[in-house]
C-alpha cells in the first residue's frame, strides 16, 4: 500500500502541474494570440489584433499546455540528478535547456496549427490540407530550426536565471517564485525574442526563416526584429511567474525531486550548499 502511495505522488505532481498549467493558459491565451498576430504581420497594429476573436487555437492550447510541462518536467527530472557536481544554476540552465528541446519536437506539429489558428481566418481542416498538398508530412515541422534555437536557448536560461533567482531572493519576500519566474522570462525573452518572431513569420505564412531574418533586419534593423516586444512582455511576465511558482512547487513535492535535491554535492565553487 506504502508503495502504491508512493507511485501516485510521482504520477500526481505532473498532472497537478499541468492541469494548473493549462487553465492557466487559457485564461492568458488572448495575450499569446494577440503577440503572435503582431509577430506575424508587419503592419498590423495592436487595435486590430485586439478586435479579432482572441480565443481561435485555445483547444490546441490547451493540449500543448497541459503536456508541456509533463515533458518539461519530466526530462528535467531525469537529467538534473546526473549533473549533481555541478553548480545548480549551470546544471539548470542545461538540463532545461534539453528539456526545451524535447518538448519543442514532441509538441511542435500542435505548435504549428495552433500559430496558424491565430494568425489565419481559416478552419483547421482547410490548414492542415494545405500544408499536407504543399510540403507533405515535412510540412508539419515547416520553422522547427528556429524554434528549436528559441526552445533550448530560452529554455535553458529560463531553469538557470529562475534557479539563481530562487537561491538569492530572500524567502521572506512575497510571492517569490512568480517574481523569479517572471524577471526569468524577461530576460529570456530579451534574449531569444528575434528567434520567436521569426518562428512566427515561418509557421504562419510557410516562408523561409533566414530569408525573413535578412529581408526584416535590413528593411528595419534590430527594431524590426523586436516588433511588438513591449506588448508581449505583458504574456511574458504572467507566464513566466506562473510556470515559476508551479515548478517550484512541483520541485518542492515531488518525491524524486526532493531527493535528487538533498542528495546535490556542495559547491566547489562558492562552499554553499546548492539546493
Amino acid at each position: 500500500m506504502r508503495y502504491s502511495h508512493q507511485k501516485f505522488k510521482h504520477v500526481s505532481y505532473p498532472l497537478q502541474a499541468s492541469v494548473t498549467f493549462a487553465l492557466a493558459q487559457f485564461i492568458l491565451f488572448p495575450l499569446d494570440t494577440i503577440k503572435h498576430r503582431i509577430q506575424a504581420h508587419r503592419t498590423l497594429t495592436y487595435s486590430t489584433a485586439i478586435q479579432k476573436t482572441p480565443m481561435k487555437g485555445s483547444i490546441i492550447a490547451l493540449t500543448i499546455h497541459f503536456s508541456s510541462p509533463i515533458i518539461k518536467t519530466s526530462a528535467y527530472n531525469i537529467l538534473h540528478p546526473s549533473l549533481s557536481t555541478w553548480t545548480d544554476s549551470q546544471s539548470a540552465t542545461l538540463t532545461g535547456g534539453c528539456a526545451g528541446v524535447i518538448k519543442t519536437l514532441t509538441l511542435y506539429p500542435l505548435d504549428l496549427f495552433k500559430v496558424k489558428k491565430q494568425t489565419h481566418d481559416r478552419q483547421l481542416a482547410t490548414l492542415f490540407d494545405n500544408v499536407i498538398k504543399k510540403d507533405g508530412l515535412k510540412g508539419l515541422y515547416k520553422g522547427l530550426t528556429p524554434t528549436l534555437l528559441r526552445s533550448c536557448t530560452s529554455t535553458g536560461t529560463w531553469y538557470g536565471a529562475h534557479r539563481q533567482l530562487e537561491n538569492n531572493i530572500p524567502s521572506s519576500i512575497p510571492f517569490k517564485s512568480f517574481i523569479s519566474g517572471s524577471l526569468a522570462s524577461v530576460g529570456a525573452a530579451l534574449l531569444t525574442y528575434p528567434l520567436d518572431l521569426l518562428k512566427t513569420r515561418a509557421q504562419a505564412h510557410n516562408i523561409n526563416w533566414i530569408t525573413t531574418a535578412k529581408k526584416e533586419f535590413r528593411s528595419r534593423g534590430i527594431k524590426g526584429m523586436y516588433r511588438g516586444f513591449l506588448g508581449s512582455s505583458v504574456y511574458m511576465l504572467a507566464y513566466g511567474g506562473m510556470f515559476g511558482s508551479i515548478n517550484q512547487y512541483y520541485l518542492t513535492h515531488s518525491p524524486s525531486l526532493k531527493k535528487a535535491a538533498t542528495s546535490r554535492v556542495e559547491n566547489p565553487y562558492d562552499g554553499r550548499d546548492t539546493t
